[in-house]
């Protein structure tokens, strides 16, 4: 799943996501951990967003799913993920806009 994420990532314009294991955040701005889990017989993927550096979760989500991992969920985590980054941006850049 991390790769299908990456992969749809990747294919937003000024996005770059790469895999990377444990810990690893080196060269990274933002990088995002979830876990998969089954509740009730259904699956439950929990997802949080970081910005390196910045304690705080910056997004998060949790999906549910009755059967298996698809690329519907894969497509609506991928879109999440960017527009909290973007987002992110946007604010950084407005409020360092204001400062003298």
């Amino acid at each position: 799943m991390a790769e299908s994420l990456a992969a749809r990532l990747d294919g937003v314009q000024g996005l770059q996501a790469r895999v990377a294991a444990g810990e690893e955040t080196a060269g990274a701005d933002f990088v995002v951990r979830g876990e998969i889990g089954s509740r009730d017989g259904r699956l439950v993927i929990a997802t949080r967003l970081h910005h390196v550096g910045v304690t705080e979760q910056i997004w998060t989500a949790t999906f549910w799913r009755k059967d298996s991992l698809d690329s519907e969920l894969v497509g609506e985590l991928a879109s999440g993920l960017a527009e909290a980054i973007y987002g992110q941006l946007a604010r950084e850049a407005i409020t360092k806009r204001g400062k003298p």
